[in-house]
């Protein structure tokens, strides 16, 4: 039997080896640092390479993707009503196949561009006026043919940027309050790396998520989940910890 003092005695004798391995260990497996105003990953995935800024400064938390029953229902007509076909005229002055050809082959932000531009020429029409109801997803081929609001703006773009070969976990349609009217608005938010680009209706040009700061996201969705927004609470510092607002520069 080993008595308490030869225990004592050879823990202290392994202690230093042991921090040597820890600290050998940790050289090759760093904790990750975040920058200021970054924060930790939104979602472990298999494969994802680098962490995502979350959505206008909040944390989110993933829902049901079947209580969203709108977006539900867009899909599914969406499948019934497909519009992108290489000689469907979307516009005067554009087939789809030649919409695809000024689109791919750029780089993402480009891209972003060319279908932001294209679908943003459609004049902006509320669901009370085409679909006679308070509100009403479209699907893009219902845009096609009467026009829309704030979310089927968003729901054209990404469908077409997923034609575009855009994956569905890239993007989310997103809708939000806009602070300084105090109104409801959708847009379209498309993650590169560590960037979030944000396509809108309202605005000609795509912008990164850092510079737009009158929106407070509500929920936002994909073809693959639901997620719900609360803003994040404040740093010692009195930022977010994740606030995408405008720390980066």
């Amino acid at each position: 039997m080993v008595d308490g003092h030869s225990v004592q005695h050879m823990m202290r004798r392994a202690l230093p080896a042991a921090m040597f391995l820890l600290g050998a260990l940790s050289a090759l497996c760093p904790v990750p640092a975040f920058a200021e105003g970054e924060g930790p990953p939104r979602e472990a995935k298999h494969g994802q390479a680098e962490a995502r800024p979350l959505l206008f400064g909040t944390v989110e938390f993933r829902r049901p993707l079947e209580k969203q029953k709108n977006w539900l229902a867009v899909l599914r007509r969406h499948a019934e009503q497909p519009v992108f076909m290489e000689e469907k005229r979307l516009s005067r002055s554009s087939t789809w196949g030649e919409l695809k050809e000024q689109a791919q082959g750029r780089p993402l932000k480009e891209k972003l561009e060319v279908v932001n531009r294209f679908w943003n020429a459609w004049p902006y029409r509320p669901d009370k006026e085409v679909w006679g109801r308070k509100d009403y997803w479209a699907t893009p081929a219902e845009f096609l043919s009467r026009s829309g609001d704030c979310e089927d703006y968003c729901i054209a773009k990404y469908f077409t940027l997923r034609e575009l070969g855009v994956p569905a976990d890239d993007m989310r349609i997103v809708v939000v309050r806009e602070t300084l009217r105090g109104v409801a608005h959708a847009v379209l938010a498309v993650y590169e790396g560590r960037q979030v680009h944000i396509l809108d209706n309202l605005v000609e040009h795509v912008r990164p998520m850092r510079r737009v700061r009158n929106y407070q996201p509500h929920f936002s969705v994909n073809e693959n989940g639901r997620w719900m927004h609360v803003k994040a609470k404040p740093s010692k510092g009195g930022k977010a910890t994740e606030n995408g607002h405008g720390t980066e520069r």
